[in-house]
């Protein structure tokens, strides 16, 4: 019997097995005798009947025995509420006598004791049975009876024993004072093990200690992949008290992986997706640490129930030493192509990124154009790249090639992409053209007169006097759309996620527009699908 749980019994959870029978409030414990001996099959003389007690350290366990006048009073009379009893069945043999008493005599030293069994190699808890003693044996007393219950009598065997106090408290057992002296009474439960040698078997779960401490703390954790974060892969049953390089090790182990390469990532339960960024490796960090949840819905738990992984090409101190950078490349059309990977040092500029995107030879660049040529996608390159925020459908920052790369965002999408020839134009000192943003936006009953962007945002050179209808043009053109496509589109100019709609005559310039406005283009997202399209995502690449 794989017990694994601990104490004897909780009326509202699990524990000894329960049975409930419904008798009349005006019928003694005497009838109910009569029907518990119909449905156990078993003489009502070999039944008698315990009384729980509720202790001060929150345990129940049976504390005395029914008088024969006790049992003849009602039920509504003996005790309020439910009635809550243990049954006890004698223990003998079906071929005894009949004229043999079903229970010995039980004296005022006597003591009513459960007995449980470890076995640190299965990991499991068993209950063996229950026994009377005298107050005054010591508990080496004790260790011939659990012997004969283990079927281990003949075997030389050496026990331990520690008395399970309540199920956060097991102490051991002292060998020289008597069971009275070590305040041990009825209903009190003793807990035994074989004996470990030094040079036996190592186990996870040594002594009866480790077991309830670890009964106490497991928890039952899902994993996901990081890179599939909607889809449990397996999950774990483990000890908060874990430490990190343990956890590890329980998931290389279900893997068949190095747990040095085994990276982890809390879960933001608010969001149900992965954190930001992956836990730092830490020798003392526990599992608990690692799901604790500092921000949550009222009334959550306050410890999540997922962690997310990674199985990497290197060792996690490998990643933790450099910083992991996911790229996306965006051609002249702003369509996504690829995501890339690279680790590199972190007091890495954005200039080395770029440096090192240039090198990935499926990073195509346009420019710079030969006069003469025409370009392949239609749009002029310089063969220059810059980096971008992304957020939300949104560019938010052009990163500059000087900064450091611990200024990037950890909760923005970085894309890169070759700079259009035309935007490398010297800017004009009287205002006569000016770089914006165009990004897609939809808007519904619910957001009122705000505005979601989707898709794919991108920047453009405007000009003075250039009307909405010329600029629609140029957008087009590079979107690869038709006008017949587009014609259910709306166009304005978006400041502070507000639309001010726009007519083919109107002409950007000419407006007062802050810094943050952009060009929006209004339509439904038909793209809302393949935001989850596959992107091949390449390796990590290892710079620095």
């Amino acid at each position: 019997m794989n017990w694994r749980k601990l104490d004897l019994i909780k009326f509202e959870g699990t524990g000894l097995p329960i049975k409930e029978f419904k008798v009349k409030k005006t019928s003694n414990l005497k009838e109910l005798r009569k029907t518990l001996s119909e449905h156990y099959q078993i003489p009502s003389e070999r039944m008698r009947f315990w009384t729980w007690v509720s202790r001060q350290n929150k345990t129940l366990r049976p504390d005395s025995i029914l008088t024969n006048e006790e049992e003849e009073k009602k039920i509504e009379d003996l005790l309020k509420g439910d009635v809550r009893l243990y049954l006890e069945f004698s223990a003998l043999p079906p071929t005894a006598p009949l004229d043999t008493p079903p229970f010995p005599p039980f004296h005022e030293d006597d003591i009513f004791l459960f007995f449980k069994f470890y076995d640190p190699e299965r990991e499991s808890l068993s209950l063996l049975g229950q026994t009377y003693v005298k107050s005054s044996c010591k508990p080496p007393d004790l260790v011939p009876i659990a012997l004969r219950m283990l079927g281990l009598q003949d075997t030389p065997t050496k026990l331990i024993m520690f008395e399970e106090v309540k199920p956060s408290m097991v102490d051991p057992l002292k060998m020289a004072t008597t069971l009275k002296e070590g305040e041990i009474s009825s209903g009190d439960i003793v807990v035994f093990q074989k004996a470990l040698t030094a040079n036996g078997p190592i186990y996870s779960l040594p002594s009866v200690i480790d077991f309830y401490e670890y009964v106490l703390n497991r928890v039952t954790v899902k994993f996901r992949r990081l890179e599939k974060p909607k889809i449990q892969a397996f999950t774990l049953e483990l000890s908060k008290r874990m430490f990190y390089d343990q956890v590890t090790k329980k998931i290389a182990e279900k893997l068949g992986t190095d747990p040095l390469k085994i990276r982890l990532t809390g879960h933001n339960g608010y969001y149900d997706q992965p954190k930001p960024t992956p836990i730092k490796r830490n020798e003392r960090m526990t599992l608990q640490d690692m799901l604790a949840v500092y921000y949550q819905p009222p009334n959550a738990n306050n410890l999540s129930d997922t962690l997310f992984f990674e199985a990497l090409e290197l060792p996690v101190s490998e990643y933790e030493n450099k910083k992991v950078l996911k790229i996306t490349w965006h051609n002249l059309k702003t369509e996504a192509v690829e995501t890339h990977q690279l680790l590199v040092p972190k007091d890495a500029t954005i200039g080395f990124i770029l440096d090192e995107l240039k090198k990935i030879p499926s990073v195509k660049l346009e420019g710079p154009v030969t006069p003469g040529s025409t370009p392949t996608s239609g749009i002029a390159g310089s063969g220059q790249i810059r980096l971008l925020e992304v957020w939300n459908g949104k560019m938010h920052k052009i990163l500059r090639e000087e900064e450091p790369i611990s200024n990037i965002n950890d909760y923005a999408k970085l894309r890169a992409e070759e700079i259009p020839q035309e935007e490398l134009s010297p800017a004009s000192e009287d205002f006569s053209q000016r770089i914006i943003q165009v990004s897609h936006f939809i808007r519904d009953a619910y957001m009122g007169q705000t505005v979601s962007n989707h898709g794919n945002p991108f920047l453009l050179l405007i000009h003075r006097g250039e009307t909405l209808r010329q600029i629609r043009e140029r957008v087009l053109k590079r979107l690869g759309l038709t006008e017949e496509e587009t014609s259910k589109w709306k166009w304005a100019l978006v400041s502070f996620g507000r639309p001010e709609y726009l007519q083919d005559d109107d002409i950007l310039l000419a407006r007062d527009m802050m810094s943050n406005d952009y060009l929006g283009m209004e339509h439904p997202d038909t793209t809302a699908r393949s935001h989850y399209r596959h992107i091949p995502e390449k390796p990590i690449k290892i710079y620095g």
